[in-house]
């Protein structure tokens, strides 16, 4: 077999892995034929549809509390909570309105530069 013709074979072996490549995976690069992640989850979301708005978020909290995602409150936390609420709403509405429109003089990562010096 001369060099020539080993090039070519190499080559036509090169395309053929390209096109089993592409039909074996997706665009995302998920293999379509693999298992699914969400096939699990899906037995937690198939009665939903009879449940409220609220019920599907009290439902929601209860499995990333049961996840570890989100914790309850420290005390400290529930102190500033209770803080806050006790305002009046005028204060409140005015302090937020206040902070979202902060003029923003300064870069994210000059303050992160600032103060790592």
């Amino acid at each position: 077999m001369t060099l020539k013709q080993l090039e070519k074979r190499v080559a036509a072996m090169e395309q053929r892995l390209s096109a089993l490549e592409k039909k074996k995976r997706r665009p995302n690069g998920n293999k379509s034929n693999g298992i699914r992640k969400t096939r699990n989850r899906q037995t937690l979301r198939s009665n939903t549809a009879a449940l409220t708005e609220q019920e599907k978020q009290k439902r929601a909290l209860e499995i990333l509390r049961a996840k570890g995602m989100i914790s309850e409150p420290t005390e400290h936390e529930k102190q500033i909570a209770a803080d806050w609420l006790a305002r009046p709403k005028e204060e409140r509405e005015r302090l937020l309105e206040e902070f979202y429109n902060l003029p923003l003089t300064k870069s994210l990562s000059d303050i992160v530069i600032e103060n790592r010096r």
